[in-house]
């Protein structure tokens, strides 16, 4: 009788609650910000992001001229405002480093891209996408 009791006591138990917390879809991998940090470095670190999300939408539309425009537009705000907070620390010093150099980096990718993509069938004449047409 009492391996009974034990029985059902075990399944009365509640589950543990999973604790769910979503900071709503994460199209681009990559580390998230401190809430906690300056204005211009939060400022800063969403216009890399959106710079990275134009980039790959360009590529995806076979050299969107216009999402390069976009993605070089936002490389240049995400430029001023690290430069504009400066480094808080010693350690700092070095995160503001990489990200500044990411930021060339992608400056120089973007400017590359949108001069292949002025070439490209898709760069010259972006209606075609608008018509559904796919020459390949």
């Amino acid at each position: 009788m009492e391996k009974k009791k034990k029985k059902t006591s075990q399944k009365k138990k509640d589950p543990p609650q999973a604790k769910h917390e979503i900071d709503g879809l994460d199209v681009i991998p990559g580390p998230k910000i401190d809430q906690s940090a300056p204005e211009s470095v939060i400022t800063a670190y969403r216009a890399l992001r959106t710079a990275k999300l134009h980039l790959m939408f360009a590529a995806a539309e076979h050299g969107n001229v216009q999402a390069f425009d976009a993605a070089r537009m936002a490389l240049e705000i995400a430029a001023r405002n690290l430069s504009a907070a400066g480094p808080i620390g010693p350690a700092d010093l070095s995160q503001s480093k990489a990200a500044a150099g990411t930021i060339a980096n992608l400056q120089s990718e973007a400017a590359d891209g949108q001069k292949l993509a002025a070439t490209t069938l898709f760069g010259r004449f972006p209606l075609i996408r608008a018509f559904g047409l796919d020459p390949e």
